[in-house]
């Protein structure tokens, strides 16, 4: 979130300070998130990021104000209008059957721990299988 309210800042050549938190700024800094933001430690420039990444960053950054005004540290900010976006994404798995298949392939030119770990991580959740 401070990477990207960072970049907001050096885009719109303005400082941010608690008193810009209003419904203008939060139109504003969704739409650099969703079309002018630049990702970087990327070799390609891609700008823009995904709506769940952008509703994280917002739901964040309620999160903060909200914590800033219980501590008494800011004046009480109106955030009902700082809708959190969201969209179901598509994760493809695995079935226990598909793991089974890719572990009972002849591997033996590679080292059989490899289709095991996989098919362990498979099954115990650290990778999209299901």
């Amino acid at each position: 979130m401070k990477k990207h309210l960072q970049s907001y800042e050096e885009f719109r050549k303005k400082t941010i300070t608690f008193d810009s938190f209003d419904y203008e700024f939060y139109d504003s800094f969704i739409e650099f998130l969703t079309f002018d933001h630049v990702q970087r430690r990327r070799k390609t420039i891609i700008t823009g990021l995904k709506i769940n990444t952008i509703g994280k960053t917002i739901k964040q950054l309620r999160i903060f104000i909200k914590d800033r005004v219980r501590r008494k540290i800011i004046a009480p900010i109106h955030l009902s209008d700082y809708k959190i976006l969201e969209e179901e994404i598509d994760a493809i798995y695995l079935t226990y059957e598909e793991i089974g298949k890719i572990y009972q392939v002849n591997l033996s030119a590679f080292p059989l721990r490899t289709m095991g770990s996989f098919s362990g991580r498979c099954i115990s959740g650290k990778l999209n299988c299901k």
